[in-house]
């Protein structure tokens, strides 16, 4: 199966709380590689900014199809879906903790579990009715110069018979205790990526998501009851190097 890797953008400035549309190939889509360019600009080893700045570098990303939502995450969703359920890390540039050097990180925008895969990937559409929007964080905190480099992987002669959605739903909870939180109908559910606020640090024994449940018509289906600890730890089997993930 042949595939185009092309460059979208190259080296263009980003900046502090803007919002940059790019319109997108037309062929059948595999995925989009967001690369990031920054330098960091503290002066000593202790203040380098940690790998988690800059993940948050992007508030949103978003690919649009007639305006609705194909993919919609935030930079740290973005890159826990990419390694999870497509399979792809990201190795990053000059993570050694050196200040004032230039940097960088790329971002996986899946429209498929299968990277290149001709049965599954956004099939063909028309010029402008496919975008890319990146909202940056309002502050580049610890950094400067930072730059977007945008690459597309397109399979001109995919018939694709699905493509993977992937959007973002939000709860928060005002009380401890159970929360329902309704899944997207009428279509089949590949993964679910789950992230909260709190994990434990330290001695304390404390997590946003302490345990886990699914529910079919109101009967428990599949995981019947997981603990936050099991599911975390499951992650490995897919794919998680333990490495600078934290």
């Amino acid at each position: 199966m042949e595939f185009i890797h092309s460059v979208l953008a190259q080296d263009e400035t980003a900046a502090a709380g803007t919002v940059e549309p790019y319109d997108l190939p037309v062929n059948p889509l595999s995925h989009i590689l967001i690369t990031l360019k920054f330098i960091r600009t503290t002066a000593a080893e202790a203040n380098v900014p940690a790998f988690s700045r800059v993940l948050n570098l992007m508030d949103r990303i978003e690919v649009l199809y007639k305006g609705s939502a194909i993919f919609s995450m935030s930079g740290p969703d973005a890159v826990a879906a990419g390694l999870l359920v497509a399979g792809f890390e990201s190795w990053g540039l000059n993570y050694s903790g050196v200040a004032v050097e230039e940097g960088s990180f790329t971002f996986l925008v899946p429209m498929t579990r299968f990277l290149y895969s001709e049965r599954e990937c956004f099939p063909r559409s028309t010029r402008g009715e496919l975008i890319l929007q990146i909202t940056y964080e309002a502050a580049f905190t610890g950094m400067t110069d930072v730059q977007a480099q945008i690459e597309t992987v397109e399979l001109p002669d995919a018939a694709p018979e699905q493509y993977l959605r992937m959007t973002t739903l939000s709860l928060t909870p005002a009380v401890a205790g159970e929360h329902d939180v309704e899944l997207p109908i009428g279509n089949p559910i590949s993964e679910l990526v789950l992230f909260g606020t709190t994990i434990p640090v330290g001695a304390a024994d404390a997590a946003t998501l302490g345990f886990l449940q699914i529910l079919v018509d109101n009967h428990r289906r599949f995981y019947s009851h997981t603990n936050f600890e099991t599911v975390h730890n499951m992650a490995g089997r897919m794919r998680a190097a333990p490495g600078y993930w934290g």
